[in-house]
């Protein structure tokens, strides 16, 4: 599976959508591949290419509540579904970014 992003400005709808399709991905990993470790780093792939986005084109999510609240829900995943300690790390370099 690949998942392409875009380099440059999006639309406020296909930046929502966009990373609403990258939380369903990060939700059903188990389902595209059973093993734990390797839907785990399906995952980290998934935040990685997040945060790419967020460094590249900050201005996708600069003060655009939309997309901010998706990205919330996005780290409320993220500590739903991994362990403490990846949770941790992975929500960090998340914040690292924005920051």
């Amino acid at each position: 599976m690949c998942v392409c992003v875009y380099r440059g400005a999006l639309k406020k709808k296909k930046k929502r959508k966009l990373l609403r399709d990258i939380r369903i991905l990060f939700r059903n990993a188990l389902k595209e591949y059973p093993n734990p470790n390797e839907a785990q780093n399906f995952r980290y792939r998934l935040i990685m290419l997040v945060i790419d986005w967020m460094k590249t084109t900050w201005e996708d999510f600069n003060e655009k509540e939309i997309v901010l609240e998706e990205l919330r829900g996005l780290k409320k995943d993220i500590t739903k579904l991994c362990s403490e300690g990846v949770s941790k790390a992975l929500i960090q370099k998340i914040d690292t970014t924005r920051e």
